[in-house]
């Protein structure tokens, strides 16, 4: 029976590049933690002030916890596949179709963020307060990136087993223009 790791199909060579996607978007996410800790304790000269990164929803120490498990969950799914090897390189089509379903929502979600806020604040047009939402769509690309890959790849590794050789499986919708 062939192995179900993605390191151990013709998809294996394109893993670094998909390792690549994914910790690029986390340095958007880790550069954001990093320069909104850097305006708390106050080395806020070259940054927008606190008010424009932080919406006061949750507090801060619980948010920069959040934030570190976020980065710690997203880092080791980097790692795993920077690595080739590890728990998050086992492809899951259901784990593909639940982060895509969520990233969609998520990302829906702050889109209408977005607009209800520019609509209540006009004269911050397009950028006013939008740092949070910003990052949140970040986080929800890292969400819809890893699900479409997971679709992706677990599609071919089924086609692979069955039939004896890869087939370029089709994409979902948020996967369509990801240029492979």
């Amino acid at each position: 029976m062939p192995s179900r790791s993605w390191a151990d199909t013709s998809a294996g060579p394109s893993l670094g590049s998909y390792a690549t996607a994914l910790s690029a978007i986390l340095a958007l996410f880790v550069l954001r933690v990093l320069a909104q800790a850097l305006i708390a304790v106050g080395y806020d000269a070259f940054l927008p002030p606190w008010e424009e990164w932080f919406s006061g929803f949750v507090p801060y120490p619980q948010l920069l916890a959040s934030q570190i498990a976020i980065l710690l969950v997203c880092g080791k799914v980097c790692l795993d596949f920077i690595r080739r090897r590890g728990f998050f390189v086992t492809p899951r089509r259901w784990l593909g179709s639940l982060l895509l379903s969520l990233g969609s929502l998520y990302f829906g979600v702050m889109a209408i963020r977005y607009a209800i806020r520019m609509s209540l604040y006009p004269l911050e047009r397009w950028t006013g307060g939008s740092i949070p939402i910003f990052f949140h769509g970040v986080l929800a690309a890292f969400m819809l990136r890893d699900g479409c890959e997971r679709v992706a790849r677990r599609a071919g590794v089924a086609a692979r087993s069955r039939s004896g050789y890869r087939v370029v499986p089709s994409r979902p919708w948020p996967c369509e223009h990801s240029g492979r």
